[in-house]
């Protein structure tokens, strides 16, 4: 009978415990862990995939797909022309 007793009371524990948990994010950190020097042509690229500061990266992110190449290429969001680009971004998205 104690038996039982203490697993039913070690099921609960660990019940608890589980509900009591934090959320982790599954995947942490940025995508781009160093951008490109240079910077070609905007002209270059096929698409931008921009993605904003977030709990897992703290800066933006912007992420090129070279036209010819289907190369991905993590390009600097502090060049004047890619601050245009994330300018554009967040006003049509707020």
């Amino acid at each position: 009978m104690k038996r039982s007793i203490f697993l039913l009371l070690c099921n609960t524990l660990l019940a608890l415990a589980k509900a009591q948990a934090p959320i982790l994010p599954v995947a942490t950190g940025c995508r781009c862990p160093q951008v490109s020097k240079s910077i070609p042509s905007l002209k270059s690229f096929e698409k931008l995939d921009v993605i904003l500061p977030s709990t897992t990266c703290s800066r933006p992110e912007i992420i090129g797909t070279m036209k010819d190449t289907k190369e991905q290429v993590c390009l600097n969001p502090d060049t004047p022309t890619m601050k245009i680009v994330l300018k554009a971004i967040r006003r049509t998205r707020s």
